[in-house]
């Protein structure tokens, strides 16, 4: 709450880790409900915060992996959801555009299939994954999951991707091979430099 949010920044880590492990705690026992709905509440709250805050070290990774484990849970979670899936992860995406903006930093959504439950999931995909680059914009395993993401999204509709998404596409790819190549613990998958070749090509 706002007493968390006032507080210094590594009793703020403790109460958003802490606040972190209960909701795994809570999926580990089988509250899934419960847990992506806990695990929104801290998302959301992350994106709100996202560039404006640029919190360092341990807070700022641990708000990226909330955004990540929320990103990761909509796939299998959202299913499990139904039937009222489709209407909470609108509201959740609308929140979501409504307390970032843009966290991308795209000129548009990479992902440009409007009007669908596909699209919306992943306009919130997109949402949670641009705020963990924002809180944590130096790590290589959040910028990975981002260029993923940013792949997938261009060439989702084919031939008829967008010039400005597989530009976005192109440079988080970038920005994750210059992070990997920095950070000695990182093995850069081969997987990144192959994918950045297609997106040449296709640009």
């Amino acid at each position: 709450g706002a007493a968390a949010a006032a507080a210094p920044v590594p009793l703020r880590w403790a109460i958003e880790r802490a606040a972190y492990e209960q909701v795994l705690l809570l999926h580990a026992e089988g509250d899934v409900r419960g847990a992506c709905d806990a695990l929104w509440e801290q998302a959301r709250a992350a994106i709100r915060v996202g560039a404006g805050d640029q919190a360092s070290g341990g807070l700022g990774l641990t708000r990226a992996k909330v955004l990540l484990k929320f990103a990761s849970w909509l796939p299998s979670e959202g299913r499990m959801l139904a039937p009222g899936t489709a209407s909470q992860v609108s509201r959740w995406a609308r929140a979501a555009r409504e307390e970032s903006g843009s966290a991308s930093g795209a000129d548009e959504p990479a992902n440009e299939r409007h009007g669908t439950a596909a699209a919306t999931l992943e306009q919130l995909r997109e949402a949670c994954l641009g705020a963990a680059v924002a809180c944590c914009p130096r790590n290589a395993t959040v910028k990975l999951r981002w260029a993923n993401w940013c792949h997938q999204a261009a060439f989702s509709a084919g031939t008829s991707a967008p010039a400005s998404a597989v530009r976005v596409a192109a440079a988080a790819s970038f920005d994750y091979l210059a992070l990997a190549a920095a950070d000695r613990s990182v093995d850069a998958t081969i997987v990144v430099p192959l994918r950045l070749l297609r997106l040449l090509v296709r640009q």
